[in-house]
């Protein structure tokens, strides 16, 4: 964090726009994600309406995406096994 705090990279078709470490619990707020979902926080985005984020209850931190306004969790969908792996690229 102190050399990368927030921003934004292409892997594969996909944008992630990393949000900064100081923003990461007020956004998680702001959309409501604490009040609906025990189990994810959110680390970014893709700037079109997507959040990404853990699945904290996983035990494995899966990579989840799901819709930032009007989302239940239906509507979760594992991205990737691993922030390792959505680096690398490897999405399910």
């Amino acid at each position: 964090m102190e050399l990368h705090n927030g921003g934004e990279i292409e892997i594969g078709e996909f944008i992630f726009i990393f949000w900064p470490v100081e923003l990461l619990n007020k956004n998680n707020e702001d959309y409501e994600i604490f009040d609906k979902f025990s189990n994810i926080f959110l680390f970014g985005g893709d700037g079109g309406g997507s959040g990404f984020g853990f699945n904290i209850d996983s035990g494995k931190f899966e990579i989840i995406s799901i819709e930032l306004i009007g989302s239940g969790p239906e509507d979760i969908q594992i991205f990737s096994n691993s922030f390792m792996d959505l680096l690398k690229g490897n999405f399910i």
